[in-house]
Parts: structure tokens; sequence; C-alpha cells
């Protein structure tokens, strides 16, 4: 087969979902196939296809032996992937002439000998077909599990490929199913799932990872790029949090909503379609949910947690952990009610679609090279920060706070392209980076106190509350208050120094 581009879209769904009814109100049920696949994951002992976006499997089906080789388009993470698949042999890896090429384009070479089984896919699978208009669309619903070593995970997915046609497709057909069966959009291959458990990092908080920007890239190119590796790392969050409160999961959820915000402010000038303004508004609202449980964790964390055992000499202290740790769980109850919403999940369906086909994709790509689109927003928004920080000492807490978002806004921006750079610049770029990130974990500090006296002063005055709770949460109070004048702004002449000199960028 030759090399192409598949276009699908993914969804995951709880255990003993009706998805095959699902589909078949909409498929064409005489299209309706089983087969049982097996398919056995390769890389190098070093993972170096992992490192450059490739992925290689042997399927077996029956008595034939399919190897398929894909790499990530540098326009997307899943939607659009570049593949190369042929039969051979046996159930070792024999590269083609396009996967030679695919390989040459990474600057990497290796002999079949090289590879490795790293892990294996073993799922029932069921296709059907569905003509859609001008569109030919198949439906190829997964259930089975990858492993690695003794590690495990279950798989449970729809996919629907685009075959022929419009990509507009693929998400009609996807909000359709959505109203008969709970589907949540899916930013993760099998082949990531398995690397995942791995490294044992599948079922975890995950972290924001590298894009794949480079230097070659338009500055829409780059946008989406990074705008999937954002929605990326918040459906692995969102996937650990379905399962029960963990503060890694909720913190790096709210990240990656945070970064892909950014990506939207940094990138605004090319993205202004009739959406954006919607999608702008409901990744505010998830942030927004996602922050009143963080907030509540991390007082908890920082204010609570560590005088519970220190300040048994004030009366109600107990009470008062008691009852913020309880003011944390009903925050996560309501953010873990809003996920099993229709609404949520079709506003990340909205922005997914927008991301790929909004109509700022439309036309010829005419917008500038990312990496010089880039630096001429980075030096402004440098610019302000300077301007900001020279009158720190006449700010108000909030304007405190809007300054460290500013910060927080930047060093993500800048961090997107850090791929792309060559080292002695990457060296420059990550000297002001590490001046945002000491700004930013100074006045997050800040912050936290702020934060922290407004949440005990609102025990304090909770009639609900026990009156120990209230009398513990106003003794906090009055020491709060006196610990955030006392450390206003502790450390920052030398950041705000520094920031005065040129810009990394």
């Amino acid at each position: 087969m030759a090399a192409a581009h598949e276009r699908e879209v993914k969804f995951q769904f709880e255990s003993g979902a009706a998805v095959e009814q699902a589909v078949e109100a909409l498929a064409d049920v005489a299209s309706r196939r089983v087969e049982r696949i097996e398919s056995v994951y390769f890389d190098t002992p070093k993972m170096d296809l992992r490192a450059r976006g490739l992925s290689l499997r042997v399927r077996r089906n029956g008595d034939r032996y399919i190897q398929t080789m894909k790499r990530v388009d540098g326009a997307g993470v899943t939607f659009r992937r570049w593949e190369s698949e042929h039969d051979v042999l046996g159930p070792v890896p024999e590269l083609d002439e396009a996967d030679s090429k695919a390989l040459a384009a990474t600057a990497l070479s290796v002999r079949k000998e090289t590879f490795r089984p790293m892990f294996k896919v073993t799922a029932e699978r069921t296709r059907w077909d569905r003509q859609c208009g001008a569109a030919s669309v198949e439906f190829a619903l997964d259930r089975g599990e990858v492993t690695a070593g003794d590690r495990s995970a279950p798989i449970e997915e729809l996919e629907i490929e685009l075959k022929q046609g419009d990509s507009a497709a693929l998400f009609g057909l996807a909000r359709d199913l959505g109203k008969q069966v709970a589907l949540r959009p899916a930013l993760i291959t099998k082949d990531d799932r398995g690397y995942r458990l791995l490294n044992e990092t599948w079922g975890r908080a995950a972290h924001a990872e590298p894009t794949s920007v480079d230097r070659t890239m338009s500055a829409r190119q780059a946008f989406r790029v990074v705008a999937l590796n954002c929605l990326q790392q918040y459906t692995l969050n969102e996937l650990v949090l379905r399962k029960g409160f963990d503060s890694g999961a909720i913190h790096q959820a709210r990240v990656a909503v945070r970064r892909l915000r950014s990506a939207l402010s940094l990138f605004a000038p090319i993205l202004r379609d009739n959406r954006f303004e919607a999608v702008k508004a409901d990744l505010r609202r998830l942030s927004d949910m996602l922050g009143a449980v963080r907030d509540m964790d991390v007082f908890h964390a920082r204010t609570i947690a560590p005088r519970l055992k220190t300040a048994t000499d004030v009366p109600g202290f107990d009470q008062l952990g008691a009852y913020a740790e309880a003011l944390k769980h009903a925050r996560f109850a309501t953010l873990s009610a809003q996920f099993n919403t229709d609404a949520h999940r079709e506003s990340l369906l909205n922005v997914i679609e927008w991301v790929e086909i909004g109509d700022w994709t439309s036309g010829p790509d005419e917008t500038a090279p990312a990496l010089t689109f880039a630096v001429q927003r980075f030096r402004r928004y440098w610019r302000r920060l300077r301007r900001a920080t020279a009158r720190f000492d006449t700010l108000s807490h909030e304007q405190l706070h809007t300054v460290r978002k500013r910060a927080k806004r930047l060093r993500y921006m800048a961090q997107f392209f850090l791929p792309a750079l060559k080292p002695a610049q990457a060296k420059r770029w990550r000297a002001g980076l590490s001046v945002l990130e000491e700004m930013q974990d100074i006045l997050g500090r800040q912050h936290d106190l702020v934060f922290a006296q407004s949440i005990l002063a609102s025990v304090a005055n909770d009639g609900s509350a026990s009156p120990g709770a209230s009398f513990a949460a106003g003794h906090m109070h009055g020491q709060t208050r006196r610990r955030l004048k006392a450390t206003r702004l502790r450390g920052a002449a030398p950041l705000i120094a520094r920031l005065k000199q040129r810009a990394p960028f």
C-alpha cells in the first residue's frame, strides 16, 4: 500500500456503553465485519522512533502480517497522520522505500535487526462503513488491551476515519453519535498508551511535553501543533480525574488549559474567525472550574496541612482542617459532575474541531514563519512586563496577580518554541524563562497568601461552619495578614533588574 495521510477522530467510552447500537443506527449495517487484531509495536532500544514521532507495528491478520509505520503530521497530533502500510513475510519489520524515506527525514537510519518488540495490542475490532454525502467514512470499534511487560491497560475506543471527502463529516457524525451514547474525545493513540505503560506514566498526572514545532513551520501550522499538544495533556489528566481526586492531575489539567489559552493569545492575529471568542469562552469556563478546585487544594496543602501538627494550641483547628478538606472535595464533586455532561463533551469536541478545520484554517497559508511571528510578539510582552515591574511597589494584590499571569503566559508561549531553536538561541531563551519562572514563584506565593486570607475570612464569617472552625479561621486570618505584609515582593529586586536587560528573544 502506498504512503498516505489518514484523517480520523478518536473517542473513549465507559465499559458497557451501547456504542455498537449507536453506530449501527448511523452506519450501513450490512457492512459490519469483525476481526481479531494482534499488533506488536517495535522500536530501537533507545526508543528513537518514539522520540521522533514515529510508530512501527506489525499486525497479524490470519496468515497475513501487515506492517504499518505512522508519523505525526507536522500539522497535527492524531487527526492527521502520515501512514505507510504493506505486507511483510513474518512478525518482524521489513522496511520498504517509503519507510526508509520517513526515517531519513528524521535523521534516523536503522536496520531491522535493531528493532525490538516493545508492547502488544490485542483487541476485537468491529468495522462499519457509512456514505455521508460525498464523504466515505469508516467506523472502527476496538475492545481489548495493551500489554507492556507485566502492565496492561484496557482499550475501549471508537475511531471514525475519513476515507474520502470533507473532514467536516467526521465531526458531524461524532455529534450524531454523541446524542445517543457518551463519547469522550481522545487525543491519544494506542502506541502512545503503550509507551506510557512502559515508562509507568499511564494513569498518572500528565505533564506538558515538548511540542514538535520546528523552524520550517508557518505560524498557522505551529498553532495547530501547539494546540493539540495542550489538548492531549488535558484529556490525559481528565482521564485520571474521572477515577477520583488527584492533586497532580488537577494541577496539570489546569496547566494544559492555561497553555492552550496562552497559545490563543499568542496566535490571536491569525485565529480570529467567527468561533474564536466562543472557543476562548469555553476554555475560560473550564479553567475557572479547575481553578476553583486547585486553589482549595493549594490552600489545604500549604496553609492548613503544615499547621495541623503545630497548631494544637489553637482551639478548633482540627475542625477548620476538616472544613477545608470537605470544601475541596465539594468543589471537586462539582467538577466531576461537569465532566459527565453532554455540554462538556460537546464543548471539548468543538474546540478540537475548531483547531483542526475552523475557518481560520481556510485558504492558502500565507502566515509568517512561526519563529519570526512569535519573536515579534514575545518582545512586546517582555516590554509590558518590564513596565509593570518598574512600579511594583504601587500595585495592588489584584494587579500583581495580573502581572504574575502575564509572566506565566509568556513562559508557556516561549516553551512552545524551544524545540525549534538552535543551541545558543535556546540557552539565551532559557535564561529569560528562568526569570519569568522565579517571578511567577514569588508572586505565586503572595497570591496563595491573599487567597488564604480570603478563604479564612469567609470561614470565620460562615454561619454554617462550626464555632471551633470559625474561631481557628479568625486566628489564622490575622497571622496570614501579618505574614503577607512582611513578605510582600521579597526577593523580587534582582528579577526586576534582570528584566531591565535586553529581551532574550
